[in-house]
Order: structure tokens, then C-alpha cells, then sequence
């Protein structure tokens, strides 16, 4: 049995398509050439209902005006003149075998019955055509099908991928050339003799249009592909064939390699050289695959049992209360310790994640450094027994890099599997489900401040890392009625094409009424109600449900035991807590500020009335101009009593409650706006020496203190920060700072709005904030709203003026001062005793501002880590012992470009902030560790990992 023969019969074993069998036997084929048994393959053809000529022959005559007698007669004769043509043929081929074919001639024509025949019985002319196989028209030379044709282009097509594999490597080669040579500015000696003039510019010019003719060749490729791939059938994937394709070309390639390696004159010591260094490739890509395999348990939340079941080896301590203590106050604290319990285990796990990964990272450095120092010595060795050293390690650098590429993509198929395996396993264990409770997630979770937990798993999951305050479900529109969604589509349709209409407009002076905006008009409103009207597939309409069913029923959860779900502080996670907890922190913090009065009816209507009569009394008096007036000037149709909610600071002890004032459409609303519009810009420009930024801003501010010599081993850091700063925000006395502000800096109007309008503003914003809070109505006698725009502005201001001491004293040193709203970071040379002291008096300076400090050689600002190490200055990221690594998940319904934004934001902070290498690889785990929390697939994380510290 010869080879072809062989891949026949396996092939048609396999039960594939048609098409795909002959591309795999050509791909199969020892000689590569399409032999005749190759277009011989068994197709299946379909069947119809009726004789399919015949209707086709009945429509053409009926479309040239005939009936149906007419059509049947002509039908008669063609048949009849064709059973006799046929008859004869068979009588005349086949005299020896008379009164057989006669018997079958018979048994054909007296049969009604339409026969189906065989692939081997096609062919034989011995055999009688039943009455449905009797052509009517005479018989036409068959048309090629689309599948043929595009199975005799596969040689074609196979060419072409040669080709694009050969001017990628090309591209790849020049451009590491053209790198190398623009930073050490040296060309190998084998471009110098290649190219035609030895200046270096003229050799660099030379290059580039190089690589331009490459990349329009590759272009082209890429072009004639495409355009091919259009003939391809419906019945398989171009992919499909393209991969395997691209297979057959690698391993050639591998092949060509190999022989062109061993076709020099290598000696024993050097092929053991070559071999020791693919092992150690092979060793570091063991490695490699290992560190994939345990970031797909940490994407798929499946940890080693040693990880997963830390908290049982590491039990709960219940015996810290004393009879002393109340129920209440005991159920508190065992709330308590059980969050801090789970805080701690969680970060034990987090911590052994990191060093689970830098353990890999190390093995995988380490290995590198060796293969570096084997490449090397083998380089060496080279250059004492032959002269064509650099050809040799080009090939060598070839034949590696293709085997490692190879390796990666075998490593990416094993991850595939695995990562099925876990997500779908075959046998589902009870003791595992049951016990998934119990086990403490290294993932973001929601913090549940409640005495048990009331809500399954799967709704968990969606409250917490899988979904969370940044979640936006799949596909909402889909839930909406007929007629809602043809109005948001209509809406969003009517935005896209002003937006366009308007751009083309101003930039290329196109009219509005042109015919090329109408044809774009009519096609962008097909393609919205094409896409809009599209249906979805089973799996999206079974999420979208699930989804929606799991959010009714937490509401449903949370409304029957009186529970409410807040937005952390600074954590980023969802809490939950009990609504009588809230009700008695809101009275404490009520108690202990001060700052609301309750009032006996609803205040709207009697503050619209005094703004209204404050903007006409000071456009009257000309102290403000009309476009102002028109700004500030309130909607009574549209005005709403603002509303007080709290938001959890689980981070401290207790989980106090921030107070957010929410008051978008309340009277005041646009005056603070328009203050917050005249004062900020000014403010910026004349407190810009003790204003901090961001975190980049103090590093510049770090490195000019170090550029002048102040830092020194002994200095000391300092950081503070202001104690409720919005609440205890004094009312008068900060209305009297901004007058003083805007006098000492010369300012008596601001755009045309003098200082007293200023003032008188400004104190009905803070005495007019009213609110409502558990359908009670309140207004703020001290400080300041926290949301509203000019809040912080005064807020600022206040603090400029608090801040003069400190400033004055700093500067007098030649000591760093900066400050960013209520967070305060300096540095002294001073000993600690004086340094306390110095803070003890600036915690004076004002009742109602109240200081917390921190004084060390390493301390955080903002989201900055600051260290004096032996007077040399070192910055790294620093994240909130409360802060939970929560990301956009990779599942939401967000633009798929934010997901890479947020990837390139945290990478950019962290070249930034990082000073050293040790802190980079440290931040670098963190957020790949972040990402694979959010389900980021492992291809976006290694697209961290693979980020290089020294070339940013």
C-alpha cells in the first residue's frame, strides 16, 4: 500500500469535511503535488426534493412567456430523444452482453423509482440512468465548485505563508540591526560590506528605506491572504487551515535551521555547547510553565490545597470578651476580631502568592544568566577555531529563539487545557463545594458587617471581585422594552451623526446638507438597527438573565432584613451593614461634631426665595455682571432638596462613617459652582510653592531637595493630616480668610464680581445647606458641605492661612513643605523631641483643626513611599493596608479599551514612582496578581511581567 493510498484512508476515517480533507492531504503528501486520487475524495452531495433541472428548466421557458402544455410538450420531446440516444449508445458499446443489458434496460425504464447510486458506479457506462437522472438540456462540461477551486490555490496559499514568514524574520533582523547600531553606533562588519558608502547616516538611511520596501512587501502579503482567504468555503475556518499551514511552515523552518546549524564545521565541544544551551532553554521554560499554571489557579480561583486551607491550620480565637461587657458590645467585638481574622489570613495568602512568583521570576533569572554566560563562552571558543563566527551565532540565535517560540506556544496550548479543566471539572466534589465557604479568598471581597451572611455564592461572587462597584452587567438593553430601546437608540444614532456632522463641518467646511453626510446618515442608521436588532446567542441571554435574577434578589436580601450596601471609603469593595448600626454611628458622629440642626418642615421653597433675592439684590447694585447672574441663577422647576448619605471607612477601627452631602440640583448648587469657577485658578497660581500636586509632582520636588545636598542620613520625614477638615471648617472665619486672600493678592474683583458679592455668595452656600436624611429635614451650621466645588476651594484657602507658621519656619531650614488638602508632608533635620514639639504647637494654632503625624525615615504620602536609606532618597508605590486590589472586572460591559488603559495607567505609575529595581518587580507582581483577581486573561498579565525596568 503506497503512502497517498494510506493518508486516504485515514483521512476518510476521520468522517471531516471534504474540503478540509483535501487540504490535509495535501499537506500530508510526500511529493506535494495534487495527484488525481487526491480530487477522487468522496463528497457527499445533498439532497433535494424533485428533480432540480426540471424546475429549473420549467422556470426559464415560463420567464419567456410559454404555459404549461407548451412547457410539458417540449419536456416530452427531450426526454423521448434522449432515452433513444442513450439506448443505442448501451446497445452498440456492449454487444457481447446483449440480453443483459436489454433485461436492465427494461427494469430502468418500466421503474418509477428514482435510483441513488454509488461513487464507483458513477463512472461505468454500463449502467441505465433513471428518468430524474436524464439531463433535459444537453449535457454542459460541470462547473468547478469554490471548494476546488480554493483547494488548487492551497499551494498558493501555502507560498504566501511562507513568505510572510520570511519578511517578519527579515523585518525582525533589520530592526534589531538599526537598534543596535543607534545606540552603540557600530555596524557589523557584514552590512559594511554590503552596503555601498561606510558614513554612518548614509548606512542608517539605507536601512530605512529598507525597512519601509519590507514593510510595503508585507503589506502586499498580508493583502493577497486576505483577498484569498474570500474563496475559502463556509464549510471550515480559514483559521483552521491557517494554523495548520502555519504549522507545516515552522517545522520546515525548524528543519532548515537544523541543517543549516550543523552544516558547519562544529567539533564535538561545540555541539555540546549547542546542546547544553537548549537545555537550559528547555529548563527555564519548564520553569516558565510551572509559573503559567499557578497563575491560572490564581485566575481561576483554584489555589493549592497548602494555600487554600491556610485558615484552618490558623484558627479563630472567640475568647476575647469578658463578662463585664454587654451582649451588644460582645457581638460587636467578635465582629470585629472575625474581620481583622480574615484581613490577616487574606494577606498571609496574598504575601505567599508574591513569593510564589518571585520565586518562579528568580529561577527564571537565574537561568537566563546562565544561558547568557554559556552563549558567551561558547562565542569564545568560536573565535579560536573559525573565522565565520559571527554567521554562526546568527544561526544559532535563529534556530534558539524559533525552538523557544515553538515551546511558548505549546506552554500557551497546555494553559488552554488546564484552565478548561478547572473551570469545567468532571467530577464535582461535595466536600469541596461545601467547604468554599469557609475558605478565606485571596480575591477583592465584599466586607460584610452584618451578624451572618445572607446571600449565596454566586451572588457573592457578583458583590465581589467578579463584579463590585465598577461592574457593569452584559448587556442591559437587551431587558428594556421594544420602544424603550428604539428611543435610546434613536437618541445615542442622533448624538454620533451632530457630533460628526458638526466636525466635518468645521474642519473641512463640508455643508450640512451635503449628499456624502445623507448617504452616511442612512448607512450609519442601518448599521444601528442592524446591530440593535440582532439576536443574541443562548449563552448571553442565559448570563443576562442570570445576572438580573441575582441582583433582584439581593435587593430583595438586603430590603427585608433592613440592611444597606455602601461603596467603601478608600478600600473600593461593596459593605454591607445593618441599618440600626448606621443609625447609631450617624448619632455619635452627630454628637461629636455638631455640626446639623434638625428642622420642623421642608426648607426648599424658603431657600430658593433667599438666593433669588440675593442674585437680584447684587445684579441691581451691578456687583455681579448679567452672564453671572444668569449662571447662578437657580431653575425653580428642576431644584431638589439635597440628600446626606454616609459611606464606610472600614479601615479604621469601628468603620466609622464619612457624611456626603449630595446636592447637584439644590439652590445653591450653581453659586458654588461659579465661586469654585473664580477662585480656584487664582488660588492655584499663588499657592503653587506649598501645593502638592500628585505623587510625580513631590518625587520632582524630592529630587531638587536631594540636587541641592539637604538630604542627609539624619533627615527625618514627617507626614500629618487634618482631623475632619470639611465639618469643623469655621463658617465666618473662613468667609473673613477669603476676603483676606483676594486683598492681599490685590484682588478686589474677580472678572467683574467684587469682593463683598464674593463674601455674601459664599455664606449663603454655607448657611443654606439643607438637606434631608431618613425623611428628616437638616441644616449644616458648621463647615461645609463635602461634594460641593467651592467647599474645597475655601477649604484650601483656610488652610493656606493656617499653614503660614510651618511655611515660614520650613523655608527659614531650607526644609521641604508641601501640602495636598488635608495631607501634609516635610522634612526636618531636627531631632524627633523638637520635631514633636513644633507639631504639638501647630495643633494649637486653631480649635476645630486637630493633627495626626508620623515621623520616620520611611514614610507613605498619597499613594507614594517615601525612605531616607543612609541619606539616599528611594519612592515606590504604596498601597493602603485597607486597600483592596480591585480592578475594572475583565467581564464588564465597559469600551474594551479601558481594560488596556488601566493596565498602562498602573505600568506607567509604577516606572514613575519606582526608584529601584527590586521595588519595580515588586509592584510589577502586584499588578499582575491585581489583574488576574479581575479575570484579565494570562495574555494581559504577561504583557506586565514582560515590561523592562531598564529600557523606561
Amino acid at each position: 500500500m503506497t503512502d497517498d493510498t494510506h493518508n486516504h484512508e485515514i483521512l476518510h476515517s476521520m468522517r471531516l469535511a471534504p474540503d478540509v480533507q483535501v487540504i490535509l492531504l495535501r499537506m500530508l503528501s510526500s511529493t506535494e503535488e495534487l495527484t488525481g486520487s487526491t480530487l477522487n475524495i468522496i463528497k457527499k452531495t445533498s439532497r433535494h426534493h424533485g428533480n432540480v433541472k426540471l424546475q429549473r428548466f420549467k422556470r426559464k421557458w415560463r420567464k419567456r412567456g410559454l404555459n404549461e402544455d407548451q412547457i410539458n410538450e417540449l419536456i416530452n420531446e427531450r426526454n423521448a430523444s434522449h432515452v433513444t440516444e442513450d439506448t443505442t449508445n448501451l446497445i452498440t458499446d456492449n454487444e457481447n452482453n446483449h440480453n443483459k443489458k436489454v433485461s436492465k434496460i427494461n427494469t430502468s425504464i418500466t421503474s418509477n423509482k428514482r435510483k441513488r447510486f454509488n461513487v464507483s458506479n458513477r463512472n461505468r457506462r454500463d449502467m441505465m440512468k433513471s428518468l430524474s437522472q436524464i439531463t433535459i438540456s444537453r449535457p454542459s462540461k460541470k462547473k468547478r465548485k469554490d471548494g476546488d477551486k480554493f483547494t488548487n490555490n492551497n499551494d498558493q496559499r501555502l507560498t504566501l505563508l511562507d513568505r510572510l514568514f520570511s519578511l517578519t524574520q527579515d523585518m525582525k533582523l533589520y530592526e534589531s540591526y538599526l537598534n543596535e547600531a543607534r545606540q552603540y553606533r557600530i555596524w557589523p562588519e557584514d552590512i559594511i560590506d554590503v552596503v555601498p558608502i561606510n558614513e554612518h547616516e548614509s548606512i542608517e538611511k539605507w536601512f530605512q528605506t529598507k525597512l519601509v520596501v519590507l514593510q510595503q512587501n508585507l503589506n502586499q502579503c498580508s493583502t493577497e491572504l486576505l483577498s484569498q482567504s474570500l474563496s475559502c468555503p463556509k464549510s471550515f475556518s480559514i483559521q483552521y487551515v491557517d494554523n495548520r499551514l502555519q504549522e507545516f511552515v515552522h517545522d520546515v523552518r525548524e528543519k532548515q535551521l537544523h541543517t543549516n546549524l550543523y552544516s558547519y564545521s562544529l567539533i564535538d565541544d561545540h555541539k555540546q555547547f549547542i546542546q547544553s544551551l537548549i537545555n537550559l532553554r528547555r529548563k527555564q521554560l519548564q520553569v516558565l510553565e510551572e509559573m503559567t499554571m499557578f497563575e491560572v489557579r490564581i485566575l481561576c480561583k483554584h489555589l493549592p490545597k497548602s494555600i487554600n486551607q491556610l485558615n484552618k491550620m490558623i484558627p479563630l480565637d472567640n475568647n476575647i470578651t469578658t463578662h463585664d461587657v454587654s451582649i451588644q458590645n460582645r457581638t460587636l467585638s467578635q465582629q470585629e476580631l472575625s474581620k481583622k481574622y480574615r484581613k490577616e489570613i487574606q494577606n498571609l495568602k496574598r504575601s505567599i502568592l508574591h513569593e510564589t512568583l518571585k520565586k518562579y521570576e528568580n529561577m527564571i533569572e537565574e537561568d537566563e544568566h546562565l544561558y547568557q554566560k554559556e552563549l558567551f563562552l561558547f562565542e569564545h571558543q568560536l573565535s579560536q577555531h573559525t573565522n565565520d563566527v559571527n554567521n554562526l551565532i546568527i544561526c544559532l540565535n535563529t534556530y534558539l529563539n524559533h525552538y523557544t517560540n515553538k515551546m511558548i506556544q505549546q506552554i500557551r496550548y497546555r494553559e488552554t487545557i488546564f484552565r478548561m479543566k478547572l473551570y469545567h471539572p468532571r467530577h464535582h466534589r461535595k466536600s469541596a463545594s461545601t467547604s468554599s465557604n469557609q475558605n478565606i479568598s485571596v480575591h477583592p471581597e465584599i466586607i460584610l458587617d452584618i451578624p451572618e451572611n445572607i446571600f449565596t455564592d454566586e451572588e457573592l461572587t457578583l458583590l465581589s471581585s467578579a463584579g463590585g462597584p465598577s461592574y457593569i452587567r452584559y448587556n442591559q438593553s437587551y431587558l428594556y422594552r421594544r420602544k424603550k430601546n428604539q428611543i435610546y437608540t434613536e437618541k445615542e444614532l442622533e448624538g454620533i451623526i451632530n457630533n460628526v456632522v458638526s466636525d466635518l463641518r468645521d474642519r473641512y467646511h463640508i455643508p450640512t446638507k451635503a449628499l456624502e453626510i445623507q448617504n452616511f446618515t442612512k448607512q450609519l442608521k442601518s448599521l444601528f438597527n442592524e446591530r440593535y436588532e440582532d439576536s443574541l446567542s443562548y449563552r448571553d441571554k442565559y448570563r443576562i438573565r442570570r445576572e438580573i435574577k441575582l441582583i433582584h434578589s439581593i435587593r430583595r436580601k438586603l430590603h427585608q432584613r433592613n440592611h444597606i450596601i455602601r461603596v467603601t471609603d478608600k478600600s473600593g469593595v461593596f459593605h454591607v451593614g445593618s441599618m440600626l448600626d448606621y443609625e447609631r454611628k450617624v448619632e455619635e458622629y452627630q454628637l461629636k461634631t455638631n455640626a446639623y440642626i434638625e428642622l420642623s418642615s421642608n426648607p426648599l421653597m424658603e431657600t430658593y426665595d433667599k438666593v433669588l433675592r440675593l442674585l437680584n439684590d447684587l445684579r441691581v447694585k451691578k456687583q455681579i455682571t448679567q452672564w453671572q447672574y444668569s449662571q447662578m441663577l437657580p431653575d425653580k422647576n428642576k431644584i431638589k432638596l439635597a440628600y446626606l448619605y454616609f459611606i464606610p471607612k472600614p479601615h479604621k477601627e469601628g468603620t466609622p462613617l464619612r457624611p456626603i452631602i449630595s446636592g447637584i440640583y439644590a439652590p445653591t448648587a450653581k453659586i458654588s459652582k461659579m465661586l469654585d469657577k473664580l477662585i480656584r485658578p487664582l488660588f492655584d497660581e499663588y499657592a503653587q510653592p506649598t501645593i502638592i500636586i500628585d505623587g510625580v509632582h513631590l518625587i520632582h520636588r524630592l529630587h531638587k531637595y536631594v540636587s541641592l545636598g539637604l538630604l542627609k542620613p539624619t533627615t527625618l520625614l514627617c507626614t500629618f493630616d487634618i482631623t475632619d477638615l470639611y465639618t469643623m471648617l469655621p463658617q465666618e472665619e473662613a468667609i473673613a480668610i477669603l476676603k483676606q486672600f483676594l486683598l492681599e493678592f490685590g484682588h478686589r474683583h474677580v472678572k467683574n464680581m467684587s469682593i463683598d458679592a464674593i463674601q455674601s455668595l459664599a455664606r449663603i452656600v454655607l448657611s443654606e445647606n439643607v438637606f434631608t436624611y431618613n425623611n428628616k429635614y437638616f441644616r449644616q451650621i458648621k463647615g461645609g458641605a463635602m461634594g460641593s466645588p467651592f467647599t474645597l476651594t475655601l477649604a484650601n484657602i483656610f488652610m493656606w492661612y493656617w499653614e503660614k507658621k510651618l511655611v515660614n519656619k520650613q523655608k527659614e531650614s531650607n526644609e521641604l513643605y508641601g501640602r495636598y488638602i488635608d495631607d501634609i508632608f516635610l522634612t526636618t533635620n531636627d531631632s524627633i523631641e523638637q520635631v514633636q514639639q513644633m507639631l504639638n504647637e501647630a495643633d494649637n494654632y486653631h480649635p476645630d483643626i486637630k493633627l495626626i503625624y508620623e515621623i520616620s525615615n520611611s514614610v507613605s504620602f498619597l499613594d507614594l513611599q517615601i525612605e531616607n536609606v543612609n541619606g539616599q532618597l528611594q519612592t515606590s508605590v504604596h498601597h493602603k493596608h485597607s486597600a483592596e486590589p480591585y480592578l475594572l472586572p475583565f467581564k464588564s460591559d465597559h469600551p474594551h479599551h479601558l481594560f488596556g488603559n488601566n493596565i498602562t495607567t498602573a505600568l506607567l505609575r509604577t516606572i514613575r514612582y519606582c526608584s529601584t529595581l527590586e521595588a519595580f518587580n515588586r509592584e510589577q507582581r502586584y499588578i499582575k496578581t491585581m489583574l488576574l483577581y479581575a479575570g484579565y486573561p494570562i495574555s494581559k498579565t504577561k504583557a506586565v511581567a514582560t515590561t523592562n525596568y531598564t529600557s523606561t
